[in-house]
């Protein structure tokens, strides 16, 4: 079970926070969020049980996965 949690108001019709089952099957960022009804291009930072990842990595079938938007400052 993926314990899946997204940050940020530009996804509002998006749950905050979910477990996904993934079924065994291997499934990358990109697509698992995209499911989600995230638009993988419009997010800034993702992570993986707290590190960084890229949308193409893939997710384990039992991590912590965080969705930020992009995050600017000045």
């Amino acid at each position: 079970m993926v314990e899946v949690h997204i940050f940020g108001a530009l996804w509002p019709a998006v749950a905050p926070d979910q477990e996904v089952d993934l079924g065994g099957r291997e499934v990358s960022v990109r697509d698992l969020i995209a499911r989600l009804g995230v638009d993988p291009e419009q997010t800034g930072i993702v992570t993986i049980d707290g590190r960084q990842c890229r949308l193409d990595d893939v997710v384990p079938p039992a991590c912590r996965l965080c969705v930020f938007p992009p995050l600017s400052g000045g």
